[in-house]
């Protein structure tokens, strides 16, 4: 899926950067998308990225995304994203907040998320990304984005083994954000 740049008014279709410039690594290179938030009096707006037209968007959806805050361990300046939607693509007036991945819940090495849309009940048919503006100078990197139908059976996320034996495995896991 091919996201567009939208800053103030201004549309801009390329969000892929070369990853060979950043300080930490996406998930799979050599491209990966990223919002950045610069709060001035003098800089543009923070960047929401939006999806195409997504004619079959409903409750029935999912998306999976990975994400890493690009501050090599530095966590004063970590923001997270807000995961919306919008009605119209040329106005950031229509972005509905829908979750918000906080900066505290992205580990240093970033993490998959997984959107899980069953409680919306809205008519947008555009997903959009947005820097949270939680604080200055942060910039985010996401990647592996997969916009599916929710599957019977949710894959599981942040497995975890808690403990293993001869005989016995304790595992624990997560479904959703």
């Amino acid at each position: 899926m091919v996201f567009q740049i939208f800053v103030g008014q201004e549309t801009i279709v390329q969000f892929q950067i070369n990853s060979e410039g950043l300080v930490v690594s996406p998930s799979s290179s050599p491209n990966v998308g990223f919002v950045n938030y610069y709060g001035s009096d003098y800089s543009p707006l923070a960047g929401v990225l939006i999806s195409p037209f997504l004619s079959d968007f409903d409750a029935n959806k999912i998306l999976k995304i990975w994400v890493r805050n690009e501050t090599a361990g530095s966590t004063y300046n970590q923001s997270g994203i807000i995961i919306g939607t919008m009605t119209n693509p040329l106005d950031s007036e229509t972005f509905v907040p829908f979750t918000t991945i906080w900066a505290d819940e992205i580990p240093l090495f970033g993490k998959e998320f997984l959107i899980d849309f069953a409680t919306y009940t809205g008519n947008a048919h555009h997903i959009a990304i947005k820097h949270n503006e939680e604080n200055d100078y942060s910039f985010l990197m996401f990647d592996d984005l997969e916009y599916k139908n929710r599957p019977t059976c949710l894959e599981p996320i942040n497995v975890d083994f808690l403990s293993v034996s001869d005989t016995n495995v304790m595992m624990s896991w997560e479904n959703f954000h």
